[in-house]
């Protein structure tokens, strides 16, 4: 409260007629004012308080909507993830498939940039029992060739002799594919990883709005909405999308995307020829934060493909400089009897 200034002090002649009057008045309101600062709250201070309480609770309240209603709606994270593949430098990509008396394990570590280049390797197994054999495998891949070395090839089987069968010429070989065309990027194994179901690669916002715009117009990925399930994977919440992909649309966004990171295989595709063929489905889930996906599964099952460390330190391997024609090295594993 503010002190008011005593009229005689502005005013000499009364200054002994109302001296004490005053003094009494000031000190008076010196005492009301220690008072309400040491005892109770003025109105004007807890209202305000409230106020700020109340606003902070508004506050929360809409970024919670926001969250979840907004940011967190299915559709927005699936077309979040889609955007963010595109704009992926690597991804880790590893997969278990089991069939009958068959298992591969595969990782293969994608890069989009600054180099196109994939590296991995693969463990196959088949019969079993002393007709079980297990081979090991190293690969690299780039647009234009792969890269092959068996790094082990173990089984109990016996040789027409009665030896243990020898895989000594073939096992650390490095066997490279055969283009009748060098220039047109024909290597399965990068192909294949950037060119996915959802494809990879590391291209500007323009061109990322240009394929999202086809997906969407050709309707190359359809999904319900009443479908999404919602999970939590290490403390993280993920959706599972249940996605229909329609192949002439698939077709076009992938001629259009190869196209844009130089890739040749697609250049003479016709995307109406796939107007007729039967749609796909499959499981993707993607986490709602990062908006990456994390998962991938055909709707047939027996394959569950995962996607982990996302654009990671670039790869420094560098691409074999003796090696042999993978059919030779084909030949070899052949061979042995």
């Amino acid at each position: 409260m503010p002190q008011i200034r005593p009229f005689y002090l502005n005013n000499v002649v009364f200054s002994n007629l109302f001296g004490k009057l005053a003094y009494r008045g000031c000190y008076n309101n010196r005492m009301k004012t220690n008072k309400s600062s040491t005892g109770v709250v003025p109105a004007n201070k807890l209202a305000m308080e409230l106020l700020i309480l109340v606003g902070t609770i508004l506050l929360l309240a809409a970024i919670w909507g926001w969250w979840h209603y907004i940011y967190s709606h299915p559709n927005r994270v699936f077309w979040g993830a889609v955007d963010n593949s595109m704009k992926t430098h690597s991804v880790l990509r590893s997969f278990s498939q089991s069939e009958r008396n068959q298992s591969l394990d595969q990782t293969m570590q994608l890069q989009t940039a600054p180099n196109q280049l994939t590296l991995g390797n693969s463990v196959l197994k088949q019969g079993t029992g002393e007709d079980e054999i297990t081979v090991r495998t190293d690969l690299i891949g780039n647009p234009f060739n792969d890269f092959i070395r068996y790094s082990a090839i173990e089984t109990s089987q016996k040789g027409v002799n009665g030896n243990a069968l020898d895989f000594s010429k073939a096992v650390g070989e490095w066997g490279k594919t055969e283009s009748e065309d060098p220039k047109s990027t024909n290597g399965q194994l990068y192909n294949q990883a950037t060119l996915a179901v959802i494809p990879f690669g590391a291209i500007n916002a323009a061109q990322r709005a240009k394929l999202v715009s086809i997906m969407q117009s050709t309707k190359a990925y359809e999904f319900q909405i009443s479908e999404v399930s919602r999970k939590l994977v290490n403390g993280r919440p993920n959706y599972t999308f249940k996605v229909v992909l329609k192949p002439e649309g698939y077709i076009t966004l992938l001629k259009e995307y190869a196209g844009m990171v130089g890739l040749t295989q697609l250049a003479n595709v016709d995307p109406n020829d796939y107007a007729r063929r039967q749609s796909i489905s499959f499981s993707v889930s993607v986490d709602v934060w990062s908006r990456q996906i994390t998962e991938f599964a055909p709707a047939d099952g027996g394959r569950v493909e995962k996607f982990t460390a996302y654009n990671a330190l670039p790869l420094k391997t560098q691409i074999p400089d003796k090696t042999i024609p993978m059919s030779e090295l084909q030949s070899r594993v052949q061979s042995v009897q």
